[in-house]
């Protein structure tokens, strides 16, 4: 028999609904089966209060509230989705500050024995002493694979690295996609979130301390929490809403611009030393002359602007030669070419190249060091530490890859 295609487009039209309406009924059953939650974070999962940044949060850090944390806001979503009368999920919130991948490998027994249902990972911005496949991407697929071993339908969603701005390396990014590939988990986008400065703390003008401010706002919190939600559910993230480059704080990071700074001891000095180093004439050209008389040693700094090299490989190169210089009492002092960084958790690192002790001729020094895209303070030294004698420095460039 052959109907009339008004009747036929009516019933296709029906059958589509119904499979729309079986579709929302199978995703409200499917959130309501979620009685296990793992959060695995660092400090934007949790941060106790720690004097030393001024924090006095017990929560997601640099969210006003704990309610407007990221991983409140998503279990307000799914208490929502679940319904009134429904059971509250146990929930296993493993995050700390400075909180690395690593750090939790030792526990995937744990991470097994909990047997999620869900499980949300927050993790990666710590990790920067060794981003490889070997140094990061496996041990954050050890801790997916602990997570799939207590429950092979545990669902996975794994966010995307903070402070990786439109411009920055995506390397970090790059392995957790792989590594959700490999076990099945989803990815959560956070791409969106960087576009608006307003995402970030610093915009908000709440907190002092530079480490805090490094953090998501409220708003890149709400950010997070819908990009999770997204993930789990597959409804599209609200879109980021735009804002005038008038609007970004004053340390927002470049558009990728590459930097390129030359020291040539001349009137005036290219950088801002605090204090100045002294400046000399040899071969015919001025140089910085440092002489120390005791072992106290003399050091010269100036800070640079930590959000135009984080999460960039630096190129410092320059000649040294030294004179008299008396041996290191520790392994790590003498002639100095040496950054200080503070990273978003307060915590300091002193990366640097290494330089003999005694007399030594001019000698190249072409170093390369990766700053962690989440550093908030960047200085730069060069002298002499707890040594004694004599140490020329030729020319600096330093320089962005």
């Amino acid at each position: 028999m052959t109907y009339p295609m008004k009747y036929l487009t009516k019933y296709l039209l029906f059958l589509s609904l119904f499979a729309t309406a079986r579709l929302r009924a199978e995703g409200v059953a499917d959130l309501k089966s979620l009685h296990k939650i793992l959060i695995l974070g660092d400090s934007i999962t949790h941060h106790l209060p720690t004097a030393s940044l001024n924090w006095t949060g017990d929560w997601g850090m640099a969210a006003t509230a704990a309610d407007k944390d990221y991983v409140h806001l998503f279990l307000a979503k799914l208490a929502q989705a679940q319904g009134a009368g429904a059971p509250a999920p146990e929930v296993w919130i493993f995050g700390e500050g400075g909180g690395k991948i690593s750090d939790k490998v030792p526990f995937t027994d744990k991470i097994t024995a909990f047997k999620a249902d869900l499980a949300l990972v927050q993790l990666g911005e710590n990790d920067n002493k060794d981003v490889t496949v070997e140094g990061f991407q496996q041990p954050y697929e050890t801790l997916l694979a602990a997570i799939r071993a207590g429950n092979p339908n545990v669902r996975i969603l794994c966010a995307g690295v903070w402070g990786v701005w439109p411009t920055g390396d995506q390397t970090k990014n790059t392995m957790i996609r792989a590594a959700c590939q490999k076990y099945g988990a989803t990815f959560a986008d956070l791409g969106a979130a960087f576009v608006n400065p307003a995402n970030r703390a610093l915009a908000e003008h709440l907190f002092t301390n530079a480490a805090v401010n490094w953090h998501p706002s409220d708003g890149g919190m709400a950010a997070y929490a819908d990009a999770f939600w997204s993930a789990l559910t597959g409804s599209p993230s609200a879109p980021a809403a735009s804002a005038p480059a008038a609007s970004a704080p004053a340390s927002s990071p470049p558009a990728g611009n590459p930097v390129a700074i030359n020291e040539v001891w001349g009137d005036p000095l290219s950088l801002k030393w605090s204090p100045a180093p002294p400046v000399a004439q040899d071969e015919e050209k001025n140089v910085a002359k440092i002489t120390s008389q005791t072992a106290q040693g003399s050091m010269f700094g100036t800070a640079f602007a930590a959000a135009q090299f984080a999460g960039r490989d630096v190129k410092i190169q320059t000649r040294v030669k030294g004179d008299s210089i008396s041996d290191k009492p520790k392994p790590w002092n003498g002639v100095k070419i040496m950054l200080r960084v503070r990273d978003a958790e307060g915590k300091l690192d002193y990366p640097e190249f290494k330089l003999p002790a005694g007399t030594f001729p001019w000698t190249d020094v072409d170093w390369t060091v990766r700053v962690p895209a989440n550093t908030v303070e960047l200085y730069f030294y060069i002298g002499l530490e707890a040594v004694s004698g004599t140490v020329w420095f030729d020319a600096i460039h330093i320089s962005t890859q």
